[in-house]
């Protein structure tokens, strides 16, 4: 299609979309075919991944004889039970993140943008967001999770204009542009082709409307392989009239927008994206109402009612009516006893949940009569109760397995019962099941930075090389620190546990250069690392080490502080020469230490 049959295209379709609520594909001409499971899709997820929202068609459909009063109450004391699952989900596919085993490379800048890089504007610059990556690493993998078929668009916020000589406005290209990033919910894509995607804006124009100028129309963007477009609502809203503005021409022969994508289905020679996640909502719905109708009912169920024989009511009014069983004559009319509201019996012995019974009323046949048991405590059958927390566990448990989370099991990761090959092979699943959703966020990564350096610095920019993560560290700081106790209980060799210790300080202190360069400096100059005192004393007693290596072993840290401050680039040169420039200061203080008068004096005395 060209450019203007794409713009006569749109211009129709929000024409046509703009009439009627964008609540179904079967409601809207012009929308695309999947719009519907888009929505949907997003919709059941974002219930268990969104705090504070209530899903208020779960309970209607799984309950709908409950009462208008039954239902205030689970809408006000609502919990969002299943969000922990959504929050673990997230913090299993950031782990690529955490490990250190992706890189940025930038490349050398034209000498113009040399104090406006490339590398400072996506590290601090970014509108909105501050640094790419931390779009990239703590908004991205949300969105994505909760809603695969929404888009990102990549754009400036606001445009430059400079009026020229002939009044005309002509975009400011003195100034850079400020790319930025824009989420747009699966609810907001209109339609998309290989040639264009048509978003409605959550932003709102000026129109006309019951006699006011509100901020009510409607604006839809338009993101082509060339430019970027707004159709703006003008006039009166009812009218439904729509002014094309062009906004943004970046040239960059590719659609500045990308969905977020997830595991493919095809449909109607479409792709619809489905979240890794939509597989276990289906069990997460179970327990989200489940667990807030166990709690009601536990509120209303669990605990002993007091059941007691009360008096009669004796209340008598002014004009000396009188209360008979709950109902007052006056006038030749029955009125409800104010004093008893209609229950025959004096007030409750306290607020707390005391039930009174005439003395007329029979307990059941065998009990004690009432003579005998004035007052009793009822309490009510907990056994659905149990079930009922058993099943929520159950179910919860499901879900977990499905996104490959750790469930509460006893025959799950971590576990006595489980074996090497076992773990082995949950690693395998989880490897599976993680690297297909970190490539795409890496993807998304690598789309963000070449669309915002060319929309930038335009022919000059040249993409740096973004290495995606191949290896993930999937255990717990737990399970290093379980690892490392038992390669101490065992005996295992001091180079296995220094393995260890240093897979332990990458997968949670992978971000901290200096950390990770001090561990790896120290686990390769010191070879007592992960040694005792007792076995270096031995050691030393037989003359298999020497003392200086002692010095370094205990000081190590000390003499790696004293050579930064004498070089603040100390952790920068060659590591060879790192561990020369260690080793000699040990040296160098056990010959401080050896013509110590007060150590001669000591071996004499020892002598």
């Amino acid at each position: 299609m060209t450019e203007q049959e794409i713009l006569n295209y749109a211009y129709n379709t929000v024409l046509s979309v703009n009439k009627k609520t964008l609540t179904s594909k079967k409601d809207i001409e012009g929308v695309h075919d999947l719009y519907e499971d888009s929505v949907k899709m997003s919709k059941a997820i974002s219930n268990h991944a969104i705090k504070g929202k209530f899903p208020a068609e779960l309970f209607q459909h799984r309950s709908p004889n409950q009462t208008q009063k039954e239902a205030e109450y689970i809408e006000k004391n609502f919990k969002q039970h299943t969000l922990p699952v959504f929050v673990d989900y997230l913090s299993t596919i950031t782990r690529p993140f955490g490990d250190g085993n992706w890189s940025i490379k930038y490349k050398d800048e034209a000498d113009e943008f040399k104090s406006n890089s490339f590398k400072s504007y996506v590290e601090s610059g970014i509108p909105i967001y501050g640094s790419l990556e931390q779009f990239v690493k703590f908004i991205l993998p949300t969105i994505k999770s909760i809603d695969a078929n929404g888009f990102i668009g990549v754009r400036p916020r606001y445009i430059d204009y400079l009026e020229d000589t002939t009044g005309e406005l002509k975009v400011d290209d003195t100034k850079l542009f400020e790319p930025t990033i824009f989420y747009y919910k699966s609810k907001q894509v209109i339609d998309f082709t290989d040639d264009y995607v048509l978003f409605l804006s959550e932003e709102h124009s000026i129109v006309d409307y019951e006699g006011k100028r509100k901020s009510v129309g409607s604006i839809y963007e338009l993101y082509t392989k060339e430019a970027v477009y707004f159709f703006v609502q003008i006039g009166k809203k009812i009218d439904n009239t729509f002014e094309l503005r062009p906004f943004y021409q970046h040239n960059l022969g590719y659609i500045p927008a990308h969905q977020l994508m997830g595991i493919p289905r095809i449909d109607d020679d479409k792709i619809l994206w489905q979240s890794p996640f939509i597989y276990s909502t289906d069990l997460l719905d179970l327990v989200l109402v489940n667990s807030n109708w166990l709690q009601a009912s536990i509120n209303k169920c669990v605990f002993p009612n007091v059941v007691m024989y009360g008096s009669p009511c004796d209340f008598k009014d002014n004009e000396g009516h009188m209360c008979l069983s709950g109902t007052m004559l006056i006038d030749g009319h029955e009125k409800t006893c104010p004093n008893c509201n209609g229950s025959g019996l004096k007030s409750r012995l306290s607020p707390l949940g005391t039930m009174l019974i005439s003395s007329s009323t029979k307990f059941d046949a065998g009990e004690v009569n009432s003579t005998q048991d004035p007052l009793r405590f009822v309490s009510p059958d907990v056994t659905t109760l149990e079930f009922l927390r058993d099943k929520i566990s159950e179910d919860t448990d499901k879900a977990r397995k499905i996104l490959h989370l750790q469930t509460s099991n006893s025959d799950v990761k971590g576990s006595e019962n489980l074996t090497a090959t076992g773990v082995a092979i949950d690693a395998k699943a989880m490897y599976s099941f993680v690297k297909p959703i970190s490539d795409q966020i890496f993807t998304l990564y690598e789309f963000c930075l070449k669309t915002i350096g060319k929309e930038r610095y335009g022919v000059y920019f040249e993409a740096p090389e973004l290495t995606y993560p191949k290896t993930f560290d999937f255990k717990s700081a737990e399970d290093y620190l379980n690892d490392i106790g038992n390669a101490i209980k065992n005996n295992l060799p001091p180079s296995f546990i220094q393995t260890i210790l240093l897979q332990y300080i990458n997968a949670f202190y992978g971000d901290n250069v200096d950390t990770t360069s001090i561990f790896k400096l120290v686990s390769e100059t010191d070879r007592l690392f992960g040694f005792s005192q007792d076995e270096i004393n031995m050691k030393l007693a037989k003359g298999t080490i020497a003392k200086w290596e002692d010095i370094l072993h205990g000081s190590i840290l000390l003499f790696i502080n004293d050579a930064k401050n004498a070089n603040p680039n100390f952790l920068e040169v060659p590591i060879d020469e790192q561990k020369k420039i260690l080793t000699d200061m040990a040296k160098v203080k056990e010959k401080e230490i050896q013509s110590n008068p007060v150590n001669d004096l000591l071996n004499e005395i020892t002598v």
